[in-house]
């Protein structure tokens, strides 16, 4: 629209605004968002995103956080468990 309105010049301005809108928002606002709802951190979120769409394209972009952060659960969980299982047994206390 605004190559048609205003020019090349304003559709080149036009063309670099929605760029850095739409980077700022998907580097920045993302990682954010998405590492407060799944409770791990926004860089490791841009990072696994990144890695992953570059490794398997769009089904890596849009599974990359939901599996990491599924793996750092299931993970904290079995090392839970597994030290709990480690750990001794508390002795019933005497009857008095």
């Amino acid at each position: 629209m605004a190559l048609g309105g205003a020019g090349v010049a304003a559709a080149a301005a036009m063309a670099v605004l929605q760029l850095l809108a739409n980077g700022i928002l998907q580097q920045l606002v993302q990682p954010f968002a998405m590492g407060a709802a799944l409770g791990i951190h926004p860089l490791a979120v841009l990072i696994v995103t990144i890695g992953a769409g570059a490794l398997f394209g769009a089904a890596g972009l849009i599974l990359a956080a939901p599996l990491t952060s599924a793996i750092v659960k299931i993970t904290a969980d079995l090392s839970r468990a597994q030290g709990d299982a480690k750990a001794p047994a508390e002795p019933d206390p005497a009857p008095t």
